[in-house]
């Protein structure tokens, strides 16, 4: 910059021309700033959005955590509400055998092959 006054006083190059490169590199700066600020501000953002997505699947996990021992609770409870029925039906229940199991032991006892 001072070397581009200095060349100005001498009429080496025309003031307009420094001026306006002045202005041009003013220009540049402050657009290169404004980028570096944008910047700035989508990375913030992104920063929130990460932050929240975070949020986001430990709530869930807490929730789905919470329901799936409510489900839990509540089939144990009607397990445990239809345990007598069941027990009651097992005890009236005749299970028939295959005939072929009880006279295979007993053959065998007489030594015979069945």
């Amino acid at each position: 910059m001072q070397a581009g006054k200095g060349l100005a006083e001498q009429r080496a190059i025309d003031r307009n021309a420094l001026l306006e490169w002045k202005r041009k590199r003013v220009q540049e700066r402050r657009s290169l700033w404004q980028r570096i600020a944008d910047l700035a501000l989508r990375r913030q953002t992104r920063a929130a959005l990460t932050l929240q997505i975070v949020n986001l699947r430990n709530d869930l996990s807490k929730t789905a955590k919470d329901e799936m021992k409510e489900t839990r609770q509540r089939i144990f409870a009607v397990s445990e509400t239809i345990r007598p029925v069941l027990d009651a039906l097992r005890r009236k229940t005749v299970v028939a055998s295959s005939p072929l199991s009880l006279v295979t032991p007993l053959l065998l006892g007489l030594g015979l092959w069945v």
